[in-house]
């Protein structure tokens, strides 16, 4: 993944997203010069030993790890694109805590557990994002333009393709990078992959991520302008 022309995000949820990003394209830079070195070495053992079949192999396994960092930087990145927009979402309910407004009952005795409505309120809006944390994607967007009148996204397709990468994070993490029944009834289109990974390679994965980060970027502004958030202290933050 390239570092792309400056971004402009607004809120500290988009900083924290962003700070995130860069942690995984340092971490690619710094594996991809290490393998550079890797076949340097490689490349001078092979003319050095050109008979020796067996220490070759161990040489070129390192292009074998090529799926799993992949997997690794479309895992990251999906989790963090999550958390952005759970974050994003508290500073929304922070701002305009009348957007909590709903059909939801709270029980008497957890009102009562709060001195007085500043509390209650930041204890609602904590409760109010642990369940949508557990929202699939789908189901967010829908309770977001539901609720707040918001829309995640404006372009039908890049909410599939976000979609398509926070399932392809689910298979990684809860199934072993095997897409399984329970993975293709979830998202219909991992039904032609059952019983098989999702090939990807590191550059797929990089391409992806900037995507994420496009989209969080695209959501910040107009979330910001939208709901009145205060523009973050960028100056303050130590990347």
């Amino acid at each position: 993944m390239n570092e792309q022309p400056k971004f402009e995000f607004h809120t500290s949820a988009g900083f924290a997203a962003l700070n995130d990003f860069r942690r995984v394209v340092l971490f690619m830079s710094y594996f991809f010069t290490a393998l550079g070195k890797l076949s340097v070495i490689e490349n001078a053992y092979v003319e050095e030993h050109p008979d020796d079949e067996d220490e070759q192999q161990l040489w070129v396994g390192w292009r074998e790890h090529d799926q799993l960092l992949a997997e690794l930087v479309i895992t990251r990145t999906a989790d963090s694109f999550v958390s952005y927009l759970v974050d994003l979402l508290g500073l929304i309910y922070a701002e305009r805590p009348e957007a909590l407004r709903s059909s939801e009952q709270e029980r008497l005795d957890f009102i009562l557990q709060h001195a007085d409505m500043p509390s209650l309120i930041h204890a609602i809006i904590e409760k109010r994002l642990e369940r949508l944390s557990y929202l699939s994607l789908q189901d967010l967007t829908k309770s977001v333009h539901e609720q707040l009148g918001f829309d995640l996204f404006t372009n039908e397709n890049h909410f599939e393709r976000a979609r398509e990468l926070i399932e392809i994070r689910n298979v990684v993490v809860h199934n072993h990078g095997i897409v399984n029944r329970v993975s293709a009834r979830k998202y219909p289109p991992f039904q032609n992959s059952l019983g098989r990974a999702i090939p990807m390679s590191h550059q797929q994965a990089g391409d992806h991520a900037q995507f994420l980060l496009d989209q969080i970027c695209t959501i910040d502004k107009r979330a910001a302008a939208k709901f009145k958030l205060k523009k973050y202290d960028a100056g303050a933050a130590a990347f």
